[in-house]
């Protein structure tokens, strides 16, 4: 387990290594409690941004209030995912002001991306795609370069879950920074230091990782929805399947007694539910079986937003698949 001692020393250097100008500070708004989490580290001792989604909702379905689209309205950089996971993001930022900052993580050079999966090709386990780099698009759009979300076509196939495979998070956390010193060149030497800080933290807390899931990676789970791919890849666990198809999609009775026979197939150990969906699927695929059922969190739901919720989400997920795989 990651220590407290240790988080602890991360968190204060974070505070004590930079230097606050509070008044030359941006206003930035970050999407999802991951995104909106890094932002914070790499913020640290400078501001904070805002968070704009309720805590617990789900990306693929949400619909903004007055005061969040206001929020974006007033914002100097958004940070987003991108299109194939905010898609309500559409409109606002179409009508982002033309010297905001857009940040579309999705598009970050350097990042490991995986297509989104057929289900089909889930027997092919982790290991088998290991991904390709981002390469070639900005990470920022500004003045009057902020194309509509439905221009990007050849994203389309993207599995948009990025911020699971931490090695993604430390790359968010430089272009970030790097976003942050643009629009705030004053603190800019502050936001790549906090990036530093967050690469590290990120680096310890994915060798914790390992050590925990290491007694149960061959253990087959089921998730609810197919969420975890980076984080399978990453850590080389074993999804056999997802109880919905895709994200906003409810399976069919074909697909539910396909993945029941599968289940007793492969031997599965767990299947996991989520704090955003409607686990009633969960309890006819456990129906007269041993399975056991766990709860993953892939937007931290349960934890209060701030610095500390990406780090936490990412062991969570972690113990949560040790917990449940080993009983």
């Amino acid at each position: 387990m990651l220590s407290k001692s240790l988080l602890a020393g991360i968190i204060g250097a974070a505070l004590l290594g930079a230097p606050a100008n509070a008044l030359a500070a941006p206003r930035v708004v970050a999407t999802i409690a991951p995104v909106h989490s890094i932002t914070s580290i790499v913020m640290q001792g400078i501001a904070e941004p805002t968070l704009l989604m309720r805590p617990g909702a789900s990306p693929h379905e949400y619909a903004l209030r007055p005061s969040e689209a206001e929020a974006i309205d007033q914002a100097d950089v958004v940070v987003w995912v991108g299109e194939q996971l905010e898609g309500f993001m559409a409109r606002p930022i179409a009508a982002l002001a033309a010297e905001a900052v857009l940040v579309t993580l999705a598009e970050v050079p350097g990042l490991q991306v995986h297509e989104v999966r057929a289900d089909e090709n889930w027997s092919a386990g982790p290991g088998h795609d290991h991904g390709h780099d981002r390469h070639g698009a900005s990470s920022q759009h500004s003045i009057g370069s902020h194309d509509s979300p439905g221009h990007h076509d050849h994203r389309a196939g993207i599995d948009p879950h990025l911020w699971l495979d931490p090695v993604n998070g430390k790359v968010w956390a430089n272009a970030i920074a790097d976003a942050l010193a643009t629009a705030d060149p004053a603190n800019a030497a502050a936001y790549r230091e906090n990036a530093a800080i967050a690469q590290r933290r990120t680096e310890a807390i994915e060798a914790e990782i390992r050590k925990i899931v290491a007694p149960v990676r061959e253990r087959p789970y089921v998730v609810f929805h197919d969420a975890y791919r980076y984080f399978e890849e990453r850590f080389g666990t074993n999804a056999i399947g997802s109880v919905s198809l895709g994200d906003a999609q409810k399976p069919g009775a074909a697909h539910v007694q396909r993945l029941r026979d599968e289940m007793r197939n492969e031997g599965v150990v767990c299947i996991f539910t989520e704090p955003q969906f409607e686990p009633r699927l969960v309890s006819i695929l456990t129906e007269d079986t041993a399975i056991e059922v766990g709860v993953l969190d892939p937007l931290g739901a349960s934890l209060a937003p701030g610095a500390d919720l990406y780090p936490s989400l990412l062991l969570d997920l972690a113990r949560s698949l040790r917990d449940c795989l080993a009983s």
